[in-house]
């Protein structure tokens, strides 16, 4: 506890080497409590992340009462946050891919779902477009042309793996510039 107290005071300082100290004493049980609320495996680790960045803010209003729980509360508080945000935003970029999916497994959509599909197409591309290239190449290839995880990987000459990673990060970056694209069609002209 002393040990911890001081790290504390440390890091408190802008002490890195202290903070380190200070996640790798934490980083399993913050993950678990993460873990444990999101059911999230990939994303986990990002929200560790966020709560650690929120650790290192807020050590200057910790005030001596129990760390452990402290760190706990937070990594609850980042999940639950999460978990809302999943829910809240994710619906209508989640609607458009489970709607991708469902018509490319149709045979023959009719003329009305094509030019439906041609428009979310364009607005696909337009908003991969604004999307870094590592992600923009991954992402295309796995909506646009329907390619699987190997062939991505064959094509980009990297590992599944990697293919995963960048699809995950990809996607939610995707989903991202999907909604602002939303919030600036909604805005009238300038």
């Amino acid at each position: 506890m002393e040990q911890d107290e001081l790290l504390i005071k440390r890091a408190s300082t802008g002490d890195p080497i202290a903070f380190g100290k200070i996640v790798d004493s934490y980083k399993n049980y913050v993950f678990s409590i993460i873990l444990n609320i999101t059911k999230n495996k990939e994303e986990t680790e990002n929200i560790a992340q966020e709560t650690f960045i929120k650790v290192y803010n807020s050590l200057n209003s910790y005030q001596g009462q129990g760390f452990k729980s402290w760190i706990g509360k937070i990594a609850v508080h980042k999940a639950i946050d999460w978990n809302r945000k999943v829910k809240r935003e994710g619906a209508g970029f989640l609607a458009y891919c489970q709607h991708q999916e469902i018509h490319s497994q149709m045979l023959e959509p009719s003329p009305e779902e094509k030019i439906l599909q041609g428009e979310d197409t364009k607005k696909l591309k337009i908003v991969l477009n604004q999307l870094p290239e590592r992600y923009r190449g991954v992402l295309e290839s796995y909506y646009l042309n329907a390619m699987s995880y190997k062939e991505i990987a064959e094509k980009e000459g990297i590992s599944v793996r990697t293919v995963e990673s960048r699809l995950y990060r990809g996607k939610n970056l995707l989903r991202e510039a999907w909604k602002e694209a939303d919030l600036d069609a909604s805005l009238p002209p300038r």
